[in-house]
C-alpha cells in the first residue's frame, strides 16, 4: 500500500468504527426518550480525540499532495548548449580554409541532434573528444544529411 493512501484508509476505518459505535449506543438508548443519546464523558473524549486525529490526517494528506504537485519537473526549454567555440581561418582567392573548435553540453537524456554547418561547407577532418560525466560513457558522431552537418550525441 502506498504511503499517501494510509491516512485515507485510516479515515475510512475510523468512520466505520464510529458508525458501528453509534449504532450500539442507539440500541442501548432505545429505552431512553426518542432522539436522546447518552454517552459517558470518557466515550465523548475518545470520539473528539479521534475526530481531531482525522482532521490532522486530512491536513497532512493535502499538504503531501500539494508538495507532490510542486515537485513535478518542468522540461528544459532546450536540449543542448554550445558553451564554447573558437574559429580561425585563412582566405585564399575564392576559397577559405578554417578550423573550428566547439564545446557542447547535452542537457537531456537520450540522443540529441545538433546542427553545425550547411552542405556548402566541405570538411577535411573531424576530431570528437568526449568527456564522460558521472562515470558514464558518452557517444557522439558527426553526420551529413541533406540539410547539412550535424553532431548526434547521447
Amino acid at each position: 500500500m502506498k504511503q499517501r493512501h494510509k491516512p485515507l484508509h485510516r479515515l475510512l476505518i475510523i468512520i466505520g468504527v464510529l458508525f458501528l459505535s453509534l449504532q450500539v449506543f442507539a440500541e442501548e438508548t432505545s429505552r431512553a426518550e426518542q432522539g436522546e443519546v447518552v454517552l459517558s464523558w470518557e466515550e465523548m473524549k475518545k470520539m473528539l480525540s479521534e475526530i481531531e486525529t482525522l482532521k490532522q490526517d486530512i491536513k497532512r494528506l493535502k499538504d503531501e499532495q500539494a508538495k507532490a504537485k510542486q515537485k513535478k519537473k518542468e522540461p528544459l526549454p532546450v536540449t543542448y548548449s554550445i558553451t564554447e567555440s573558437h574559429f580561425s581561418g585563412e582566405v585564399k582567392g575564392k576559397s577559405a580554409q578554417f578550423s573550428a573548435k566547439f564545446s557542447v553540453q547535452i542537457l537531456k537524456e537520450g540522443w540529441v541532434k545538433i546542427p553545425f554547418f550547411q552542405n556548402d561547407v566541405g570538411i577535411e577532418t573531424i576530431t570528437i573528444n568526449e568527456t564522460p560525466t558521472n562515470s558514464e560513457q558518452q557517444f557522439a558522431q558527426f553526420v551529413r544529411e541533406s540539410q547539412g552537418y550535424y553532431l548526434v550525441a547521447c
